[in-house]
């Protein structure tokens, strides 16, 4: 349902659409509903999810940009693709309402746009009359009252004054608010209040004439810096000013507001990175080197200040001093430099010489993991293209700042090592072995898999896990006895049994259980046993991480009565609001991927059946797995259900219809061709689709002669 805050106003006012609404819910009860409206007010928010699209994906923004004949490069492309990242500028930009051709800064969309609108005005009304400086008056007027409307009154007597000046009596200042109405640039709101189409617009018309009256007299800025709601404003206003002018205002916020001043820097285009450089500078002056913890500035540093590598010197002085400030200055060299700043900074967090802040927090809650996550990223990156003994120790140093990410490391330093390349591993000892056990049980995805190499690689730490095996008890103790020799599977085997049984509580460590390598052709019907057992989390334990191929020690086996199975599946569609997630497709996909013949035919039978629930979920979900089976295996039963869901839903060029996948030439050429039309129905695109994906699929091109009639 699109566009529901564009409903007649009569059927909001005595309220016709929430019956009208509640009917048609009842009626498609089963079905998915998305309201698409500007804002949530009047659907019932208890009965949808609301999802907002906050921005626009950076890649779509840049190609618009470049659409529009912007060229990417210089130093506002980043407030430029953020600009253009709203929703509501890359529809202007997409329908033509605003031009990027010229433009080098989101300042010039505006200036441009507005020099267009005076020119429209004057040519409408043939007047002498800056429309624009009375916009500007009025948005003024409008934020400082920290109001997103204002009165048409106050407009209508801007309007008469500036007609009086001019001596113009033909034309009403009504014709003119209603033009600027008609013309979008301002919404109409009721009891005769207005708006400008945006708030940018207002702080940019407001930022024009706070230029105008500082350029006249400066104390009017005592006035703004009162309200932050100034803030955006003033930024914009540094880049309407001559450079000595926006040198004076720089002086004044300065005096009121450091961090104010140090983000309106980003504005200036002349001289930027001298300037943003010395109001770093003192900014930081102000910070005794023993607490150097500044959230505000941390924050400034790290995402909204344009630093480059004219900063990195500083930057490098700045992490010396440690803190939470340091560490965000380490993130932003990592981030500046590249990898060719990487192995300094991580000698810098390791020497051992830095605070908690430093290493730990960075930039308060938002940096926790951000230095350790930097760390982890210099590892990772290193370490599978060098895997050398000296970063192995440093992941190993590592495990007690980031014991998730150092694990990664250290693995994949072990693991793709070249050949006959020996590491040592006396770093480990007990506490490095009880950090990874510690998020091995909490079900940590390589944790597991970095003990079992670890183990593999030194005696001493496989001693050590063994012994500690045998002080645990179940579950635990089976993994731990597999990370020590991972030959051996019985216990684990074992410990499943008994999961099954409810014999052994697992808990959480059952997750650990994905990354063991267990063979199941000698278990198969245990695996059934656990498959059939409804215990999701321990299912999740055995299932491989992707798709039903990838469990490749299970052959085809007989799952028995199948009813079961899909209802399950069913029922994990319901609680996830029937939307599907990853463990419902894994499980299906296990389902279609390792059925033998028997089973395979009960899915049939459940697709042909006319009376099932199911026949959806077998479909889309389990049969496209089944690699043998064929279209001569369904009956017509089934066959008309595939081609009635073609009907129903609309799928990708590409999208995997199961009777696109069974099709073969004599289907092609005897069903589907022949209800190829040339209307533009729902069935026919999904129809079109499908053969698409025939004829990609198409090997020995045996079906060329039937697409090219």
């Amino acid at each position: 349902m699109d566009s529901f805050n564009e409903m007649p106003k009569k059927y909001w006012t005595d309220a016709q659409y929430e019956l009208d609404l509640a009917s048609f819910l009842k009626r498609i009860s089963k079905s998915s509903i998305v309201n698409a409206s500007r804002t949530s007010h009047g659907i019932p928010a208890d009965e949808f999810e609301t999802f907002t699209l906050a921005s626009i994906d950076r890649e779509l923004a840049e190609e618009a940009l470049v659409a529009g004949g912007f060229q990417l490069g210089g130093a506002f492309q980043g407030e430029m693709v953020e600009l253009v990242r709203r929703p509501f500028f890359y529809r202007l930009l997409l329908n033509g309402k605003i031009s990027v051709g010229s433009s080098r800064n989101p300042r010039s969309i505006f200036n441009r746009m507005f020099d267009e609108l005076g020119m429209r005005f004057r040519n409408r009304f043939q007047v002498p009359v800056d429309l624009i400086l009375i916009l500007e008056r009025v948005a003024f007027s409008n934020l400082n009252a920290g109001t997103e409307f204002f009165s048409a009154l106050e407009l209508e007597a801007e309007i008469v004054a500036a007609l009086e000046v001019v001596g113009c009596e033909a034309v009403l200042p009504d014709d003119v608010i209603n033009w600027l109405i008609s013309d979008r640039i301002l919404q109409p709101l009721p009891k005769r209040k207005l708006a400008f189409f945006h708030q940018s617009v207002t702080e940019f018309l407001a930022a024009s004439h706070l230029a105008i009256r500082f350029k006249q007299d400066q104390s009017i800025l005592r006035e703004v810096l009162r309200f932050r709601r100034w803030d955006q404003a003033l930024m914009q206003t540094m880049a309407l000013l001559p450079k000595r002018t926006a040198s004076q205002l720089l002086g004044k916020i300065v005096e009121a507001e450091q961090k104010l001043a140090l983000l309106s820097c980003q504005y200036l285009e002349e001289d930027r990175d001298q300037v943003i450089l010395s109001m770093l500078k003192k900014c930081i002056s102000a910070h005794d080197a023993e607490f150097f913890r500044d959230l505000g500035l941390s924050w400034a540093i790290r995402t909204d200040l344009p630093l480059n590598a004219y900063h990195a010197p500083w930057l490098r002085k700045c992490a010396e001093k440690g803190g939470v400030l340091g560490s965000t200055a380490v993130i932003r060299l990592a981030e500046i430099g590249g990898y060719e700043e990487k192995p300094g900074l991580i000698k810098m967090l390791l020497e051992g010489k830095r605070d908690y802040n430093f290493l730990a927090n960075g930039v308060g809650e938002l940096a926790r993991g951000n230095v350790s996550n930097l760390a982890a990223d210099i590892l990772c990156d290193i370490a599978q293209e060098k895997g050398t003994q000296d970063w192995l120790d440093i992941c190993i140093k590592l495990l007690s700042i980031s014991p998730h990410n150092a694990s990664v490391a250290a693995y994949f330093i072990l693991n793709f090592r070249k050949k006959g390349n020996s590491l040592l591993l006396d770093a480990v000892g007990a506490k490095e072995l009880e950090i990874i056990i510690q998020i091995l049980m909490k079900g940590d995805d390589f944790a597991l898999s970095a003990l079992v190499q670890i183990c593999a690689n030194s005696k001493s730490c496989s001693r050590i896990v063994a012994l500690k095996a045998e002080g645990e008890s179940g579950l635990k103790s089976a993994i731990l006895r597999y990370c020590a020799d991972s030959g051996h599977t019985e216990l684990i085997f074992d410990a499943i049994e008994g999961a099954v049984t409810g014999t052994i509580a697992f808990g959480g460590k059952i997750r650990a259980l994905t990354h063991v390598k267990l063979d199941w052709n000698y278990n198969n019907e245990l695996f059934i046993r656990v498959f059939k057992s409804r215990q999701k989390r321990l299912i999740e334990g055995i299932l491989p991480s992707g798709l039903g191929e990838e469990l490749e020690t299970l052959g085809k086996v007989d799952f028995g009565d199948v009813a079961d199975l899909i209802l399950y599946i069913d029922e994990q569609l319901v609680v996830s609001s029937g939307k599907k997630n990853w463990f419902e497709s894994r499980f299906a996909s296990i389902l279609g991927t390792h059925c033998d013949q028997q089973t395979m035919f009960r899915l049939v039978g459940v697709l042909g059946d006319e009376q099932s629930k199911h026949r959806a979920i077998v479909s889309q979900m389990v049969l496209p797995y089944c690699e043998s089976l064929t279209i001569s295996d369904l009956p017509e039963r089934a066959i008309s259900f595939l081609l009635a869901e073609m009907r129903a839903s609309k799928r990708h060029k590409w999208g995997q219809f199961l009777i696109a996948k069974l099709a073969d030439q004599d289907f092609v050429e005897e069903r589907l061709l022949t209800l190829l039309g040339e209307d533009k129905s729902q069935f026919q695109d999904s129809l079109r689709a499908a053969l698409e994906y025939v004829r990609a699929e198409d090997e020995g091109c045996k079906l060329k002669a039937a697409f090219q009639s």
